[in-house]
């Protein structure tokens, strides 16, 4: 037997193997509670009510990745899908195995089963919904990958400050997460643990000062302070060149903080006035003053921003639930960067 037809059996063999698995990966039953949080978790009393909300509710899933209205092409019921059949183009920035496997568990937990085929060049993807056992399709759901589609979302930076409030196994289990975000580097030798703690994190991280009138005993930098320069020469020394500095006016004295600013910019390659950041302030708490945050987002992003630097304080409890709540954002294609990154980016 010749070489080319060994590597041809190896070939047609993975590819036999690989569409085996995805079909048995997907018709394993689906999980007992939904993950999902944007549609309607209700299950369906009967196959009336399936009809009615079914068609939608996989539209809501499919929308939960930015995937748009237009891309998806419902065919009304016909007699191979009574339900429906959607032909869904999707950009190629989407995992079409990570969209079928959250179909198939909210079709399982509805009472139905799901089998699908992966087209091993392409990655295109057909599914099928049955009914239990039977082995006639209810509906069907096609994947298709478009390379000249794009999803247009913002790109987020975000600048945590208000970690010297935190207790230290609070401050670490936060800078152990794996999204993308920048923290405030506390001037606050009283917690040198939690200086300590995100140096040694490698999380991103930013050096903010306060520039305050002479009255001010409470600014980091004051012009009739005698040793201000001493200070200065010192953060010069002691931070990397390429560590952000942000400079934040407190009282009126404008021009020494201008004064400032030119000074940090002969040692550092990015200073700005705390200007460049949108502080977030809510009179919420808890729970509702994250989906406040999250909800300026989606409104201004609506009104046609692209981009976003924003400068929060969180508590542990808001921070747990804004980690747990982000994915949802990012699942839809929104880019999460570090302000160093977004930086370098606009700088180039």
């Amino acid at each position: 037997m010749s070489k080319l037809k060994i590597k041809l059996y190896i070939v047609l063999g993975l590819l036999f193997i690989s569409v085996i698995l995805f079909f048995i990966k997907i018709s394993l039953p689906g999980k007992e509670t939904l993950p999902f949080t944007n549609i309607n978790t209700k299950k369906y009393s009967d196959t009336s009510e399936a009809r009615k909300y079914f068609s939608g509710d996989v539209d809501s899933i499919l929308k939960s990745y930015g995937i748009r209205s237009d891309w998806i092409k419902t065919n009304s019921s016909s007699i191979s899908f009574p339900f429906f059949f959607k032909e869904v183009q999707i950009p190629g920035d989407i995992s079409g195995n990570e969209i079928v496997s959250e179909l198939s568990d909210f079709i399982s937990y509805q009472g139905f089963s799901a089998s699908g085929i992966e087209e091993f060049k392409s990655g295109n993807i057909d599914l099928l919904i049955n009914l239990n056992d039977n082995k006639s399709p209810l509906a069907g759901i096609s994947l298709t990958y478009k390379d000249a589609l794009k999803r247009v979302a913002p790109e987020i930076s975000i600048v945590f400050t208000g970690f010297d409030k935190y207790v230290l196994t609070e401050c670490q289990s936060v800078l152990s997460s794996e999204e993308k975000f920048s923290v405030v580097l506390p001037d606050n030798m009283e917690r040198s643990d939690i200086q300590a703690a995100i140096i040694d994190s490698r999380r991103d991280f930013i050096l903010m000062f306060t520039v305050g009138d002479e009255d001010n005993l409470t600014a980091d930098f004051r012009k009739k302070d005698r040793d201000w320069r001493t200070k200065f020469y010192s953060i010069c020394s002691d931070y990397e060149r390429e560590k952000p500095v942000l400079i934040k006016t407190i009282g009126s004295d404008k021009e020494f903080a201008n004064e400032l600013l030119l000074e940090f910019k002969k040692c550092k390659d990015y200073v700005f006035s705390d200007s460049l950041l949108t502080v977030f302030e809510s009179k919420e708490s808890g729970k509702e003053k994250v989906d406040a945050f999250f909800s300026k987002i989606l409104n201004e992003f609506a009104s046609g921003k692209m981009k976003f630097y924003f400068l929060i304080e969180f508590d542990n409890k808001e921070m747990e639930y804004y980690l747990n709540k982000v994915s949802s954002f990012e699942k839809r294609g929104f880019h999460f960067r570090t302000f160093t990154e977004m930086l370098r980016k606009n700088k180039n």
